[in-house]
């Protein structure tokens, strides 16, 4: 027989999951992780941030993590064919080096993009949620070290609850939702925003579907957070690269939810294989 704090933890669980499926019903597109009330940035600060264009145009981040590799998303890599990524080099390239999306910097052609072969995408109430949410892509000519082009070295562990944390990007860094009227602004400049590590049994409170392949982090204030174009890039803590933002509710930082990352620890020895960085 169900008792009541049985029955009581039902009822929060229903009233969760309707919660959520109405977020579903007024968002859209949650795989795209993006920044919203960060600040204006250089480069020199996260010279290992990268801006992945797809026919000339920013897509998603990166990050540098070798003289020859980019660690990004898998869901900005997939849908695209990867041999034509190679032979067809406008179709998706990496530009380094750079404060400013689509000028300035470093333009390198990618000779090699591999999709962890575990991505998939979790059907859950209607949506298409990224797990294993990770790629690499190696570059044709590798990239010269300077202030603004450095690498950055991968966690071995995942971040703590609490741990401070900087996401960056040149996603949507402003939202404007108002009756019949929405409108999303792209940054010329690249953007951060800090954030905190958020405890991953909470996390899975909040949005049900976080595997042990992701990491959660927060803003301290709602409005706050990444937004579309940031999907693939950098969530660095303690100087090292703990997640890549994969997904997370749309409406850019409207719903105050945690934004969710791959857990670049626990994808580690997949990126070393492929990669043979160690």
């Amino acid at each position: 027989m169900c008792s009541f704090r049985d029955q009581e933890t039902t009822l929060d669980t229903m009233l969760r999951l309707i919660t959520i499926s109405l977020l579903f019903t007024i968002c859209f597109g949650f795989k795209q992780g993006r920044i919203v009330g960060g600040h204006s940035t250089d480069i020199t600060k996260h010279p290992y941030q990268v801006s992945l264009e797809m026919n000339g145009l920013h897509n998603c981040g990166g990050s540098i993590i070798s003289p020859d590799w980019v660690v990004t998303a898998g869901h900005c890599v997939a849908p695209v064919n990867t041999s034509l990524i190679i032979y067809n080099p406008i179709i998706l390239r990496v530009r380094a080096g750079s404060t400013y999306r689509e000028k300035g910097g470093y333009l390198h052609n990618i000779s090699k993009a591999i999709v962890h072969p575990y991505y998939r995408e979790i059907l859950f109430m209607g949506a298409d949620i990224p797990e294993y949410d990770v790629a690499v892509l190696k570059v044709d000519t590798p990239f010269l070290f300077n202030d603004a082009v450095k690498p950055i070295s991968m966690t071995h562990v995942s971040p703590s609850d609490g741990d401070a944390a900087v996401v960056t990007g040149w996603g949507v860094f402003n939202y404007t939702l108002r009756p019949g009227y929405s409108n999303k602004k792209l940054p010329s400049q690249l953007q951060a925003l800090d954030v905190g590590i958020v405890d991953q049994q909470e996390c899975k409170r909040e949005l049900l579907v976080i595997t042990d392949q992701m990491v959660c982090a927060s803003a301290p204030e709602t409005f706050q957070d990444a937004c579309n174009g940031d999907s693939g890039g950098p969530l660095v803590s303690k100087g090292k690269l703990v997640g890549v933002v994969s997904w997370a509710f749309d409406l850019c930082a409207m719903t105050g939810r945690p934004e969710v990352y791959a857990d670049v620890a626990n994808l580690r020895k997949w990126i070393e294989l492929v990669t043979g960085i160690a």
